[in-house]
């Protein structure tokens, strides 16, 4: 309930919401974080369940002035009944804001000082981040699928290099055989068989 007070009195500052899961990185979260576009707001809302305990209370500031190097302005807000006990002198010097409530009357009582966060805030570095990692991705992928097909291309050149040298090889056997003359079982080469002239020379060498 309170939270829902306290977000629709952010509203309609002009304030947007920021997700929560743009927040997830942080050690500490905020109950609420709000931006104008620029800044970013972070808001701490004092759990009602926990108003009797003071070891809650000293917990719940030290997460809150945690959260200053975080963001460019911060809050608390209590119930009006507990701002007694807080030091509004010691928020003021910390810059941080203080929100009290009371039904349905919501109060800003002391006002947040701008902040200068450790690192350079901006609303859209997370989602940039979010976009260059997909893209990231997709780029493995697409490696993984280039060097697999690279594989494969590779092993079809590999067999049919051993192709291409069996076949040569095969060729070049071919070829000899070819040029070989064929010698009969009488040991006369194939070209002297059934040869008419040397048949007349052979007469002639018998006379």
């Amino acid at each position: 309930m309170e939270l829902e007070r306290v977000r629709e009195y952010f509203f309609r500052q002009g304030l947007s919401e920021i997700e929560p899961s743009e927040l997830r990185h942080l050690e500490f979260k905020p109950s609420l974080a709000f931006t104008d576009g620029k800044n970013r707001i972070f808001v701490n809302v004092f759990p009602v369940g926990s108003l009797t305990s003071r070891n809650a209370l000293i917990k719940f500031m030290m997460e809150t002035a945690a959260l200053r190097e975080q963001c460019n302005k911060i809050y608390v807000v209590v119930p009006k009944l507990m701002a007694t006990v807080i030091d509004s002198e010691l928020l003021r010097d910390m810059g941080i804001g203080l929100i009290v409530y009371s039904g349905r009357e919501i109060k800003e009582v002391v006002k947040a000082r701008e902040l200068k966060p450790k690192v350079p805030v901006d609303i859209d570095v997370l989602e940039e981040i979010k976009q260059i990692s997909g893209k990231l991705k997709m780029l493995e992928d697409m490696i993984s699928r280039l060097e697999f097909q690279v594989e494969k291309i590779a092993e079809e050149v590999s067999k049919i290099k051993v192709v291409r040298v069996a076949a040569a090889a095969e060729e070049k056997v071919v070829a000899e055989d070819a040029e070989a003359p064929k010698v009969e079982a009488e040991g006369l080469p194939s070209y002297m068989r059934d040869n008419p002239w040397l048949e007349i020379l052979r007469q002639r060498g018998s006379e």
